[in-house]
C-alpha cells in the first residue's frame, strides 16, 4: 500500500518491550516466539491506536504465522549478542520444537513509559489463555493481514480492524479504503465507526 506511515524503529523501546513481555511471560507455559512477536505487535497497535505512534516503531510484515517485526532474526540474534535476552530451545508435544525468550543478564526496561507498560500489559491480559496456534489464527483475521500477501507491510491504520473468515476483493479493497481515509484525514477510526460507515 502506498503512501502508509511509517516510523522509525526505537532500539531501546524494542529491546526494553521484549524484555518487560519475556520476563512477565515467564510462567507462561505457552510462550515462545510467536507469542512473543504477537504480543509485541498487538501493543504496537494498541498505543497506535491511542497516541498516533506505536512503542517501538516496529514495522510489521505478513509472513505464514502472522505479522512479525521486518528483520526480526536479525533483531533476535542483537537482543541475544547484547544479552537482553536468551532463546532457549524447548521440545513441545507433537515432535515440535519452541524458542522460549527469557529475559537476558543486561535486560532493562527503563526505556519505557508507564503508558507503554500499560499497553504490554493489556496484551499479556488479553492473550494469557491462547498458545502459539491460536494467537497466530487470531491475528489471521486482521483486516492488515487480509489486504497484503508474504512478505508485505501491514499497515499500521488497520490495527483494530477485524473481519473474521477469508475475504473478498471487495473486502480487501473496503480495508485499502479505510487505511488511506484514516491516513489522509489523520485520525483513527474505531472497529463501530467503521463499521457503520458505508461509504467507505
Amino acid at each position: 500500500m502506498k503512501g502508509r506511515q511509517s516510523f522509525s524503529l526505537q532500539w531501546d523501546k524494542l529491546a526494553a518491550a521484549v524484555a518487560y513481555l519475556a520476563e512477565r511471560s515467564r510462567h507462561d507455559e505457552a510462550f515462545g516466539e510467536t507469542k512473543l512477536v504477537k504480543l509485541l505487535y498487538y501493543a504496537d497497535c494498541a498505543s497506535y491506536q491511542r497516541t498516533g505512534k506505536p512503542i517501538t516503531g516496529a514495522t510489521y510484515i505478513h509472513m505464514e504465522h502472522g505479522p512479525y517485526p521486518e528483520s526480526w532474526q536479525s533483531i533476535r540474534l542483537r537482543l541475544e549478542n547484547e544479552e537482553t535476552i536468551r532463546v532457549i530451545a524447548e521440545n513441545v508435544p507433537g515432535g515440535y520444537q519452541r524458542r522460549r525468550t527469557v529475559a537476558g543478564a543486561l535486560a532493562t526496561t527503563e526505556a519505557l513509559s508507564d503508558q507503554e507498560c500499560t499497553f504490554l500489559n493489556e496484551q499479556l491480559r488479553r492473550f494469557a489463555d491462547l498458545n502459539a496456534a491460536q494467537i497466530e489464527e487470531y491475528s489471521h483475521d486482521e483486516l492488515g493481514w487480509h489486504i497484503t500477501t508474504q512478505g508485505e507491510v501491514i499497515p499500521y491504520e488497520t490495527s483494530g480492524i477485524r473481519r473474521p473468515g477469508p475475504p473478498d476483493e471487495e473486502t480487501k479493497a473496503r480495508g485499502r479504503r479505510i487505511a488511506k481515509r484514516i491516513r489522509d484525514e489523520g485520525r483513527r477510526i474505531s472497529r463501530v465507526i467503521v463499521g457503520r460507515d458505508e461509504t467507505l
